[in-house]
C-alpha cells in the first residue's frame, strides 16, 4: 500500500511537469525569437550623441529586455538621463515590442519614444546572431541603428543618418549586462 501511494504521488507530481513545453530557445524565447535572446537582461552604460559639428552629449543609459507572451514578444525598455550643473533630467524614454511575422518571415518592431509617437519598422539579424539592425525615416533623412553583441555581455550600438547617399554616425552607445 505504501508503494502504491508513493507511485501515485510520483505520478501526480510528474504529470504537470511532463505537460510543460521546454523553451525552444535561449532566454525563454520561442522558435524564431531565438536570435533575440542575446538582448535579454538589464544593461547599463553610456550613450554619446553628436548634436552638432563640435558638440557631443553624454547620457547615462539603462536598457531592460525580456520575453513576454510565452516567449513570442521581446519587450525593450530604455531610459536615458543627462546630468548637468547638479540637475538630472530624462532625455530618452523608449519602449519597443518585437515579434516574428511568420507569414512575411521577418521581425517586426513597434518602437515608442516619449514625446515622439511611434514607428513601425523591421529588425534584421545577421547570420552570426551577433549583429542586428533597424531603421526609420525622419525629416532629416534615413536613420539606421546597428547593434553589436560580438563581445560577451556587451551591447554596442551605432546610430547613423544618411545624407547625400553617405552614412554619418551620430550616436554611440556602450552598455554592459548587469543582470
Amino acid at each position: 500500500m505504501k508503494r502504491a501511494w508513493l507511485f501515485i504521488l510520483a505520478l501526480a507530481t510528474a504529470t504537470p511537469a511532463a505537460g510543460q513545453v521546454a523553451p525552444a530557445s535561449r532566454a525563454e524565447g520561442t522558435g524564431a525569437m531565438y536570435p533575440l535572446g542575446v538582448l535579454v537582461g538589464e544593461w547599463v552604460g553610456t550613450s554619446t550623441t553628436r548634436t552638432g559639428p563640435d558638440t557631443e552629449t553624454s547620457t547615462y543609459m539603462r536598457e531592460k529586455a525580456g520575453f513576454k507572451a510565452g516567449g513570442n514578444v521581446l519587450v525593450l525598455e530604455g531610459m536615458g538621463t543627462h546630468s548637468e550643473n547638479g540637475h538630472t533630467r530624462v532625455v530618452h524614454d523608449a519602449y519597443a515590442a518585437v515579434t516574428w511575422n511568420a507569414e512575411a518571415e521577418k521581425y517586426e518592431m513597434r518602437a515608442y519614444r516619449a514625446g515622439q509617437g511611434w514607428v513601425d519598422t523591421e529588425l534584421s539579424v545577421a547570420d552570426d546572431g551577433n549583429t542586428m539592425q533597424w531603421g526609420l525615416e525622419s525629416p532629416a533623412g534615413s536613420v539606421r541603428f546597428t547593434l553589436d553583441f560580438s563581445e560577451a555581455d556587451r551591447w554596442v550600438e551605432i546610430g547613423e543618418i544618411q545624407r547625400g547617399g553617405q552614412w554619418y554616425p551620430f550616436l554611440r552607445m556602450e552598455l554592459d549586462r548587469v543582470r
